[in-house]
């Protein structure tokens, strides 16, 4: 059981740690590090801190302040009960993310999508190519099919080739420098899932996905 005083003082930190210039380039309070070690600290007294950027009296009791959520690892919403769905939260949620995009955008410069799909192209489909026993021919960029592949045995004209539209997601997140762990879950659980955009338009193509990943990173 949290005295008062105790309970006062982690709402001080955790206000403190909800600042704009505390966030930084992170969306959500739960990617702070050091509100995920009071998170910690507070369940071991059965409490629990609203991850709403605008709660007056984030710190709680888990069973009492929180509903029950099977998605959390706690199985308890990450926000209070006077937070959930409430219209406010959701504004005051979006506009830190536009504030830390516009952090981002401001300090990393990120290399274009291109050059990922370059990448991927280079280290991972041409080598399967020359395997099989294919020929290769990487396009020039902007064109519609990245690479073309043919094999000399097949009944077809000598100048047909097979189009292949490469779409990659590569090692970094959107902040250029933070590894993306090495496995398949969702953002919430880490976010080593792959996410690919601008798949539609390609009929006729051969779509080839392909997620990069440092073999030593991990979920943390």
């Amino acid at each position: 059981m949290l005295t008062k005083e105790k309970i006062e003082q982690y709402n001080a930190e955790v206000i403190e740690l909800r600042k704009p210039e505390n966030m930084g380039s992170r969306k959500v309070l739960g990617y702070v590090p050091e509100f995920k070690i009071l998170l910690e600290t507070l369940a071991e007294h059965e409490y629990k801190a609203c991850s709403s950027l605008i709660c007056r009296c984030p710190v709680k009791p888990i069973k009492a302040g929180f509903s029950k959520d099977k998605g959390n690892d706690d199985g308890y919403n990450s926000k209070c009960k006077a937070c959930d769905n409430n219209p406010a939260v959701a504004a005051a949620s979006k506009q830190q993310k536009r504030r830390a995009t516009e952090v981002t955008d401001a300090t990393v410069t990120t290399a274009p999508f291109m050059h990922t799909e370059t990448e991927a192209i280079n280290n991972c489909l041409a080598p399967l190519h020359e395997a099989a026993g294919m020929a290769h021919l990487i396009n020039l960029e902007f064109r519609k099919a990245d690479t073309m592949a043919r094999r000399e045995s097949w009944m077809a004209p000598p100048n047909f080739y097979l189009p292949e539209q490469v779409k990659a997601d590569g090692f970094y997140r959107s902040d250029g420098v933070t590894r993306k762990p090495n496995n398949s879950s969702w953002s919430t659980d880490g976010g080593g899932r792959a996410t690919f955009n601008d798949c539609l338009g390609y009929e006729g193509m051969v779509m080839i996905f392909v997620k990069s990943r440092f073999a030593d990173a991990t979920s943390d």
